[in-house]
């Protein structure tokens, strides 16, 4: 479980800024699931809504410092505006609540496409 105390929510809205289109912080005592099983008890959730067809990551790099891993499958997203590093937590999108099925550099967006990065506890 990812716990942010007042102070930490404080730090990581401050490196996220006004660029987050909308943050979600869900925190639910009974580790119920969220907004159609794309959210889970105290994830991270970024929102991004596509302007014009481009990918997954070029998309989240437009507006957010990111670090990756290339690989032969494509760029897996290690950190998002300073916000990850944890080998138990990792990062993981979906587009119009369907979880991404490639990596977020072969996933083609179309124009009006939601992207929801979760920062979450690894299974």
């Amino acid at each position: 479980m990812i716990r942010l105390s007042n102070n930490n929510l404080r730090r990581v809205l401050q490196v996220l800024g006004p660029s987050v289109f909308l943050l979600l912080l869900v925190s639910c005592q009974d580790g119920t699931q969220y907004q159609e099983g794309t959210a889970y008890a105290d994830s991270l959730i970024l929102v991004q809504i596509a302007p014009d067809s481009v990918t997954v990551l070029e998309l989240l790099e437009r507006d957010h410092e990111v670090q990756y891993t290339s690989s032969a499958m494509g760029a897996f997203v290690d950190m998002i505006d300073s916000v990850g590093g944890d080998e138990a937590y990792f990062w993981l999108y979906s587009v119009n609540s369907e979880m991404g099925q490639t990596a977020a550099d072969k996933h083609i967006l179309d124009p009006g496409d939601t992207v929801k990065w979760h920062y979450q506890l690894a299974p």
